[in-house]
């Protein structure tokens, strides 16, 4: 939903936000966001309702975010990510299941209920 090429003057909060409402409205089950720092696009994914996005540096971040936060956005960080990393990072996020234990549960609620 981004742009396929870099750009020096890309403002990420555009990208950050449409990937963000396709995955709420359940266009799409989960989004990868890429951005510089991968921060930036973090921080505007979850400014949108429903989204629990969560910044990936390595695997086990992705198999975490996922396993016990359910989270729905990836984000990564383009500076610094390799393209073999993040394709290794991403297929995690992709494959991890949430595990649907009673305190994760509920601690998504509790986040919810900020919303």
């Amino acid at each position: 939903m981004g742009n396929k090429k870099f750009q020096k003057n890309d403002d990420y909060p555009i990208y950050g936000y449409k990937v963000a409402k396709a995955v709420v409205k359940n266009k799409y089950s989960r989004g990868i966001l890429i951005c510089g720092s991968g921060q930036g696009v973090c921080i505007t994914a979850n400014k949108v309702n429903g989204i629990r996005a969560a910044l990936a540096e390595n695997i086990k971040d992705a198999y975490l975010a996922r396993r016990d936060d359910n989270c729905n956005i990836i984000c990564l960080q383009g500076r610094y990510t390799s393209l073999k990393k993040a394709k290794i990072i991403i297929k995690k996020f992709l494959e991890t299941e949430f595990k649907p234990l009673k305190r994760y549960k509920r601690r998504i609620s509790e986040i919810k209920r900020l919303e």
